[in-house]
């Protein structure tokens, strides 16, 4: 595990240069190894979060709220597939 992974930021300029690289590979549906273009977990871990953090709509909304609760208790799964 890398510590801080979704804590540390990275500079801005290495941010938008990643993202851009990203778009480009994105819009000519080409693959993209982030490893032959950074050797930092850290940027890599920046790019997902900017990207999430653009989104339009929440990954997890409020109104998933509750399950996500719920998905702690050991038989919230079965108490679930019981109700179905």
């Amino acid at each position: 595990a890398t510590p801080g992974l979704f804590v540390r930021d990275i500079a801005e300029p290495e941010l938008l240069e990643l993202k851009m690289q990203v778009d480009s590979a994105y819009l000519g549906r080409e693959a993209l190894d982030f490893g032959e273009i950074t050797q930092s977990a850290h940027a890599v871990a920046a790019v997902l979060k900017a990207y999430v953090g653009e989104l339009p709509r929440p990954l997890l909304s409020f109104e998933l709220y509750p399950y996500f609760l719920a998905s702690q208790d050991p038989g919230w799964l079965q108490d679930l597939l019981g109700r179905v």
